[in-house]
């Protein structure tokens, strides 16, 4: 096993407990599971300014640096978890436009932020700074940190996550500023991570002069065992969590109309927001579940036979969706109608967890559907192995970065 010299890591994100949003896990993952080999320093967004000493439940502790984004419209456009579903998506709205329009709302936060980090850096040797993406303010403000004091002992792991110059839906002129981006902090940056290899190559691509390149997926983050699977006398399939946009379950719907399974599935929706038609037909066969936490969610997905997963396909690849990584958790086989060549498909195979059909053809889901229809009758559903499972908890993932710090 390897050891580790403790070291002093600083993470900058605007993504950390206790706000709420999908990225404020993998942040806290870096934090809580790093902790246990270094000293860990955060720089986030808060609701007040303070600095607190940040207790995890797996007993790890973390210094954290809150910083507020208090002007009159960033304060506005805050998720603060409490809003109304019309005020959440008017919220949203909002940052859409500005994010059209290359205009930060996180400039009062970035100031703020940019001088705490640059205290650290003078008072402190920092031997790793962790820059988590987005906003763009993050990666700025620290490369503008790490120049204006010469700094070349700390070495600078750009966590990008998704993609940057390559997000889709930016004008032409947004897309060429962030490649000159790329390329200025490239020439900074010790380590580029993002979640999937197929991104990993882009960066490779537009940060050329970075000295290492990673994958490191979100994973899931709980230590929850599956509940004991109990076969009933129906089928049952579960969704859990958004259909945005083109994820809909309809072609499955279909399918399993064709097939005649009407009456032998039970089709259970954990969803905020029903953004799809109930066929009439099976009106009986489809359960909405009440809203529920993230713990009562990994509880009721192990009691189902199978966990359906709807990824639309797109132009670009390496899209996981932190869905897959839970449903593996709770070691129930996947149907996935998903993009056959894309890495959420390659992972199910890999790991032989479930059934895997093109998101745009109803004979693939068809067969699909039947396939995993004739394994559940007969006791032969896919299931992951406890090994696969593991590798995609976020501690594993972590490690491989702190492998990464160890080496430096």
């Amino acid at each position: 096993m390897m050891s580790f010299n403790r070291k002093n890591l600083i993470i900058v994100s605007t993504f950390f407990p206790p706000n709420r949003h999908i990225a404020v896990s993998r942040v806290e993952a870096y934090a809580k599971y790093l902790a246990d080999d270094h000293d860990i320093t955060v720089i986030a967004l808060g609701q007040e300014d303070k600095s607190v000493n940040y207790k995890f439940e797996n007993g790890a502790i973390c210094k954290v640096h809150y910083v507020t984004n208090k002007g009159a419209l960033t304060s506005f456009l805050f998720y603060t978890g409490k809003e109304s579903k019309v005020m959440h998506k008017f919220k949203t709205l909002l940052r859409v436009i500005y994010n059209k329009l290359d205009i930060s709302h996180f400039k009062v936060w970035a100031a703020k932020a940019a001088r705490v980090l640059e205290s650290e850096l003078k008072n402190n040797q920092v031997d790793v700074l962790i820059s988590s993406y987005a906003p763009e303010d993050v990666l700025e403000i620290s490369y503008q940190a790490l120049t204006k004091l010469n700094n070349n002992h700390t070495k600078w792991v750009l966590d990008m996550r998704d993609e940057y110059s390559d997000e889709l839906g930016f004008p032409n002129w947004i897309k060429n500023k962030r490649q000159k981006n790329e390329l200025k902090y490239s020439k900074r940056a010790d380590l580029v991570v993002s979640v999937s290899e197929p991104l990993v190559d882009i960066f490779k691509k537009r940060m050329p002069e970075a000295k290492d390149y990673m994958e490191l997926r979100n994973g899931f983050d709980h230590s929850s065992m599956p509940k004991e699977y109990k076969k009933e006398e129906i089928l049952k399939i579960g969704y859990f969590g958004s259909l945005h946009g083109e994820a809909k379950p309809d072609l499955f719907f279909l399918a399993v109309q064709e097939l005649g399974l009407t009456d032998k599935v039970k089709i259970f929706f954990a969803v905020r927001n029903v953004t799809f038609n109930t066929p009439y037909n099976l009106k009986e066969s489809i359960i909405f579940l009440p809203f529920m936490s993230y713990a009562e969610s990994i509880k009721t997905m192990s009691k189902m036979d199978a966990n359906l997963l709807i990824l639309p396909s797109k132009t670009r690849l390496g899209v996981f969706s932190g869905k897959v990584f839970d449903y593996l958790s709770v070691r129930r086989p996947i149907l996935a109608l998903v993009n056959p060549n894309d890495v959420a498909a390659k992972l199910i195979t890999d790991t032989n967890s479930g059934y895997i059909a093109d998101f745009n053809s109803l004979e693939e889901t068809k067969k699909m559907v039947m396939k995993l229809y004739e394994d559940w009758q007969s006791c032969q559903l896919k299931q992951p192995s406890v090994e696969d499972i593991a590798r995609q908890h976020r501690k594993y993932q972590v490690q491989k970065l702190n492998e990464w710090i160890a080496k430096q």
